[in-house]
């Protein structure tokens, strides 16, 4: 009788043990879909092919910066200042390309921008030893407040009318946007699955000191993080320029906060060391879906960021809970 009780015993917690892990792992994902269904219920539009090209138009630039940020935290670090860093290297650069009406050099600028704030982000936060939180926040601000001092709070117009073809094209019946973010995607996925580069990255994040004994050079490998994550926010501020056909100072407000949600959505560890890429594309899309929904209810823009908080705030206890279990 003993033994058949114990084995129910263990058969019980076998059970609320698959039951708990089926929560964690999937219980947020099933929610989202939830409040997505709720979108599609409540506004006929929802899934219409006009409005889901928007939404994967829309998701371009989200794609390619939270695959910036993604790297960032995998080092154990993060990068606030994407948003604010995508807005001076759109500014910069438009500010280029309607001088010269040179489409290809207002593009390199808006590139080269971004890489150097990465590179300023990734030697402070080494060299100095600054924490990344404060590193990117400076740059944040000091980006911002750059593109603010340059363009006086106006936009920056007259740009060449093929740049427009960029943020409303089509290729093949898809967005050029989700074009771009998907080919970045799959070199991000070739980077992180195929490279020496990947592997350091991932040794990095999971143990320092261990990397260092294996050789690595972690300063170096965190500084890149840091190089590409700004320069995928020159990337961004390509395709929302183009997207807008402007360029103004208070673009991709907050838009760091989408990135992280999406980033930790899709299962990377705000610890460092664990996370897919293909999780922060789903994660990306996810968000870009419920942004859009809210914005056809009518839902103000302050309630979409309290959503967002929430959903980085939920997606971090389930990584924190998924750690302890895990030991």
């Amino acid at each position: 009788m003993a033994s058949f009780s114990a084995k129910r015993a263990v058969v019980s917690a076998a059970k609320k043990c698959s039951l708990t892990e089926l929560l964690l792992n999937y219980g947020f994902y099933l929610a989202i879909l939830g409040i997505i269904a709720s979108f599609a219920i409540q506004d006929e539009n929802f899934l219409t092919p006009g409005n889901l090209f928007n939404v994967v138009t829309q998701a371009g630039y989200l794609i390619v910066v939270s695959i910036g940020v993604m790297l960032t935290i995998l080092t154990t670090g993060i990068d606030l200042s994407v948003g604010a860093v995508l807005a001076m290297s759109a500014v910069l650069g438009a500010s280029v390309m309607q001088r010269t009406q040179s489409i290809p050099l207002g593009i390199l600028v808006m590139l080269l921008v971004g890489a150097l704030c990465g590179l300023i982000n990734g030697l402070v936060t080494v060299k100095l030893s600054f924490p990344p939180f404060i590193a990117t926040l400076a740059m944040m601000n000091l980006s911002r407040g750059i593109s603010l001092a340059l363009t006086r709070g106006e936009s920056i117009g007259g740009l060449p009318a093929g740049y427009r073809t960029i943020g409303w094209g089509k290729m093949a019946g898809v967005p050029i946007t989700f074009v771009i973010s998907l080919l970045l995607f799959f070199v991000g996925w070739f980077l992180l699955r195929c490279t020496n580069y990947g592997r350091r990255l991932y040794a990095v994040g999971g143990s320092r000191s261990a990397a260092q004994v294996m050789g690595i050079s972690v300063a170096g490998t965190i500084v890149l993080a840091y190089v590409m994550s700004g320069l995928l926010a020159g990337v961004g501020g390509v395709l929302m320029s183009a997207r807008l056909s402007a360029a103004r100072s208070i673009m991709a407000d907050n838009l760091q906060m989408d990135a992280i949600a999406a980033v930790v959505i899709g299962g990377t560890s705000l610890d460092g060391g664990k996370g897919s890429i293909l999780g922060t594309l789903i994660g990306a899309l996810l968000i870009a879906i419920i942004r859009n929904g809210l914005n056809l209810l009518g839902v103000e823009y302050y309630y979409q960021i309290v959503l967002t908080g929430t959903i980085i705030l939920a997606a971090a206890a389930i990584d924190s809970v998924k750690r302890v279990r895990e030991g």
